[in-house]
């Protein structure tokens, strides 16, 4: 009701606004607004209002480019893309931002931001009379102090610096760059009129204060964070190989944030240029040093095949981006702990370069970390530091080095996805395989326990507090006598009862500080496994970091807390697990396979026994294309235990769909083995009262139904189809010789409990003989197979045990009597269906 009001209302001011004050119109509460359930296609009243309004300001945006680049970035906010257009979803924000760039261009472009470091130079000091914008502005009315149209300024031009969409070139780009760049680090002593800076020739006025300089500086580092992903505009006259740029370069191969630091370290010596940097003298040593090996790596890059090169360009951008959070960082440990890390890629850049060259330590010793290896810690440890822009930068920066994996840099990963918060340590090992299972209960023990103490520290220091305020007076207090304050002393006491509560407030906010940055740091390394199955799915130590997902999606199955880390971990093995590995060990790789099919009979909902079913079929086809003879009969073996468990066993948690995701993955080629075990299946547990209980026996045909239902697949992608002809009529004589002896034990006298309720009803004899007559209508489809279903021949006992279903009274029904027509002789449905001809009239 209230956007509907504010539609209207806007709708009706837009012509008494000039065009320039449209973008102060654009409050976060109208684009968002825009951007919550109303549909360009709408029909409510609400959706047809909202339509009008973004009609009005498109129409406004479109005749006037300043204005609409304004609006544009109020629209996209903190996005840097925009929904294509569909006329069916798109909303009223994606439908104005489409428009918006479709009439926009370069000189456009390039005006507005002229536009913008002029209004950042010299701001508007007064406001007009009228309250309203004049036409030389398109500043927000409500921003009235300088600062914050400064501020203002500075966010549109990185907005549109970073929107990938617009025609956009590497030279506004650069002069985004070096704007925000100069005004953050330098300030003008003499002429600015000579300054070598062009930036900086327009003296701001008034100055800049030291806030608004530490924002430039701030919105700096957040430019080159998002300038990583930032592919240059291709060179049209290039040849069809320079087409592309490298992400977070210019086209020239200059890395944006080696551009940044230049300005900075070759300006600061010209005359008249002061550097107002926080810590300069201390940084600007070290920051030299490593703009000299920026440089060195562009210039390495270059002389290198495509993967190489690629490593060394992400390493520059990493290395970069922690020299430019030094230089424009206003905290000084900060500072220091990015020089420092910043050494160590340094490290892993020598290490990488170092192909050839003999290792300087003993054999005897421990072998020298790899670059991945070095990298990978490094990434983790700036995992630690709560910053969107390095968490993505490792993310891209971690890609080209995932091929290079070792077993040491992957334990690096697995040890921080096994790891837990614990009572005594900040980080405590998980015990291995099926331990794991408890560890929910441990942590809720362990907490139960840290509340006890909690409470007993909080009790001794009450007590503490009380008795400081009774003057000495022991034998009272040992008698029991009450203690009564004064109004001095009560004061006293309520102090320091109020410091007491105080610090046990600060203690449990920083405990859930704690946990909640442990599920953070968790979520990151997380991506980086993510990174590593897209990449390298196929590489031998998938199998290593599949195990600790499955024991990370166990044991924060049932954590609140660790929910998140629990759906990310879930996510990574229902959708990254498409490739094979090989040359694992085989032996580690059955022993994970044993765990999952153990935990998958005792999963505890639907939706982890799918995330265990990818897993196992993903663990099988590995195995089975391995080609090793004793490995594929182990595995065999657990898809026929798991069977056997699920028929026997009421508290089994397994189902037939478990074993039709190994289905869905193997190849044709590999899928004897499962239709062996689901003709055992049926032949044992067809029958009745073999199973557990009546809907068991339903699943043992509906197991073999889903293999048969892989036959088409098999006839197509084998020449020689001998080995499954055989199994399929082994698979359709055993459920035919199991619906028989069903038959007949539904139409007996042993079919009744003895409370005299059947034991298999009509509703089970329907399932049973249905999925059968499918099986065979399945079989009878497929060319290769169809003979099978012809010799399906009816013999006496068969006749007999269908003339008694048909019948029997207390089982049939005409659905019932009709499959019974069908069942008479299963051969027939081999035959081609014939539509009969219309009678003439």
């Amino acid at each position: 009701f209230r956007r509907y009001w504010g539609f209207l209302l806007l709708e009706r001011l837009l012509p008494h606004l000039s065009e320039d004050t449209v973008p102060s119109m654009m409050t976060p509460n109208i684009v968002r607004a825009m951007s919550d359930n109303i549909s360009v296609k709408g029909k409510s009243a609400l959706a047809k209002v909202g339509m009008r309004t973004a009609e009005r300001l498109s129409e406004v945006c479109e005749s006037n480019t300043k204005v609409g680049l304004a609006v544009l970035t109020h629209l996209l906010n903190q996005k840097n893309t925009i929904q294509p257009v569909d006329a069916a979803k798109t909303n009223l924000r994606s439908m104005m931002a489409n428009r918006i760039v479709a009439k926009l261009d370069s000189e456009a472009i390039v005006g507005y931001v002229t536009y913008l470091q002029q209004l950042f130079a010299a701001p508007r000091r007064v406001r007009s009379k009228s309250g309203v914008a004049d036409a030389q502005t398109a500043v927000n009315v409500s921003d009235k102090s300088i600062e914050k149209q400064r501020a203002w300024a500075v966010d549109q031009m990185i907005r549109v610096a970073r929107f990938g969409q617009l025609p956009i070139t590497d030279e506004l780009t650069g002069s985004v760059l070096r704007f925000v760049a100069a005004h953050a680090a330098f300030t003008v002593t003499g002429d600015t009129k000579k300054c070598s800076v062009v930036e900086l020739r327009d003296a701001p006025v008034p100055e800049l204060s030291a806030a608004t300089r530490d924002y430039c500086a701030l919105a700096l580092v957040n430019l080159v964070g998002e300038l990583n992903r930032h592919v240059s505009e291709p060179n049209r006259t290039a040849s069809d190989a320079e087409t592309r740029g490298l992400a977070g370069h210019a086209r020239d191969g200059t890395a944006w944030p080696t551009a940044a630091l230049a300005l900075v370290l070759d300006t600061k010596r010209k005359r008249g240029m002061q550097v107002v940097l926080h810590g300069f003298e201390e940084t600007q040593e070290p920051l030299t040093k490593l703009l000299a090996q920026l440089r060195e790596m562009a210039q390495a890059a270059s002389g290198l095949e495509a993967a190489a090169a690629q490593r060394v360009h992400m390493l520059e951008l990493l290395l970069g981006n922690l020299s430019v959070g030094a230089a424009f960082g206003a905290n000084p440990q900060t500072q220091a702990e990015y020089l420092e890390v910043a050494a160590e890629v340094s490290e892993c850049y020598a290490k990488l370069t170092q192909t050839g060259q003999e290792s300087d330590s003993d054999s005897d010793d421990e072998p020298e970390l790899q670059p991945v290896e070095v990298l990978t810690d490094i990434l983790i440890s700036l995992f630690t530091r709560d910053s969107s822009i390095l968490r993505r930068l490792c993310d891209q920066v971690f890609v080209p080095f995932a091929e290079l994996m070792t077993a040491r840099a992957m334990e690096s990963i697995v040890g921080v996805l096994q790891a837990r918060e614990g009572a005594d340590e900040d980080v405590v090992t998980e015990m291995d395989g099926l331990d794991a299972m408890d560890v929910d209960e441990s942590d809720t023990e362990m907490a139960d326990d840290n509340a006890g103490v909690i409470d007993e520290e909080l009790r001794r220091k009450i007590e503490e507090a009380l008795g400081s305020n009774s003057n000495g007076d022991d034998a009272a207090s040992e008698s029991g006598a009450e203690e009564s304050f004064d109004d001095e002393q009560m004061t006293v006491f309520d102090d320091k009862l109020a410091e007491i509560f105080r610090q046990k407030k600060e203690q449990k906010t920083w405990a859930r500080e704690l946990k909640l940055s442990f599920v953070n740091f968790k979520l990151r390394v997380l991506d980086l496994a993510d990174v590593f199955l897209t990449r390298q799915g196929d590489n031998a130590l998938a199998i290593q970091l599949v195990a600790a997902l499955v024991d990370l999606a166990r044991t924060t199955n049932k954590d609140t807390r660790n929910r998140a880390v629990h759906e990310r971990a879930v996510s990574i093995l229902n959708g990254r697990l498409t490739k094979i590995p090989a040359g694992f060990d085989q032996t580690e790789a059955l022993k994970l396979l044993e765990v999952v099919h153990e935990r998958a009979r005792r999963a505890s909902d639907q939706r982890e026994l799918e995330m265990l079913a990818g897993v196992a079929a993903f663990i099988g086809r590995a195995v089975l294309e391995s080609g090793d003879v004793e490995a594929s009969a182990r595995v065999h073996e657990l898809n026929a235990e798991s069977v056997r468990d699920f028929m026997g066993r009421k508290a089994s948690q397994m189902q037939v769909g478990f074993f039709r995701a190994a289905m869905a993955k193997q190849r044709a080629g590999l899928l004897s083995g499962l239709w062996t075990v689901a003709a055992d299946a049926v032949a044992e547990f067809g029958r009745p009262q073999r199973a557990v209980n009546v809907y068991r026996q339903v699943q043992a045909y509906a197991l073999a139904d889903s293999v048969l239902a892989t036959a088409p697949r098999v006839a197509s992608e084998l020449t020689d189809t001998s080995e499954f002809i055989v199994l399929t009529e082994r698979v359709l004589r055993e459920s035919c010789a199991s619906l028989q002896e069903t038959l007949k034990f539904a139409v007996s006298e042993a079919n009744v409990n003895a409370t005299g309720r059947l034991l298999i009803d009509g509703a089970r004899v329907r399932e049973i003989v249905q999925t059968v007559l499918q099986m065979v209508r399945r079989v009878a489809k497929v060319d290769a197979f169809r003979p099978i279903v012809v010799a399906l021949k009816p013999s006496s006992e068969w006749t007999q045990a269908v003339k008694a279903l048909e019948a029997s009274d207390k089982l049939a029904s005409p659905v019932i009597r009709n499959m019974c027509r069908s069942l008479a002789d299963l051969s027939l449905l081999a035959e081609p269906k014939t539509k009969a001809k219309a009678k003439a009239i």
